[in-house]
């Protein structure tokens, strides 16, 4: 995949704990889930080994960011309007011991929603709204 390709083409990957190589890995497939991802300076942490916890999907002043814990632990994950996903990612699950919140509004999200969303025992806040999505949110 191209998320594990980034991943492993990462030169401090050997620096980090095994928790945090599978959180970079789970954002990665968020971001290439994305159609149009990857233009103008929105992307620009993919060329550096920067601390995921600063990553910035799109404008500064709205949702689409990554939120952490005080430990470096993705809690949230936001972003919509603008741009065009395809299917939400699986690997999402990995991060089910401290992924909080999912804002995924109006991303235009295709299929069903994947049954290893159920596997995210912390989350609290989902926000699937004007997605083309199918089916039952899993428990």
């Amino acid at each position: 995949s191209k998320a594990l390709e980034w991943l492993v083409s990462d030169s401090m990957l050997a620096e980090y704990e095994e928790w945090r190589s599978i959180q970079r890995y789970v954002l990665a497939t968020v971001a290439f889930s994305l159609e149009g991802w990857g233009t103008g300076n929105v992307v620009d942490w993919m060329d550096s080994p920067e601390d995921e916890c600063s990553w910035v999907w799109g404008p500064v002043d709205c949702c689409d960011k990554i939120v952490c814990d005080s430990l470096g632990r993705v809690t949230q994950i936001g972003f919509d309007n603008n741009l065009v996903g395809h299917h939400i990612p699986r690997d999402l699950a990995l991060l089910g011991s401290s992924l909080e919140a999912l804002y995924f509004c109006c991303v235009d999200y295709k299929g069903s929603i994947p049954t290893q969303i159920g596997m995210l025992t912390k989350l609290e806040d989902l926000d699937l709204r004007f997605n083309d999505l199918s089916g039952r949110i899993p428990t």
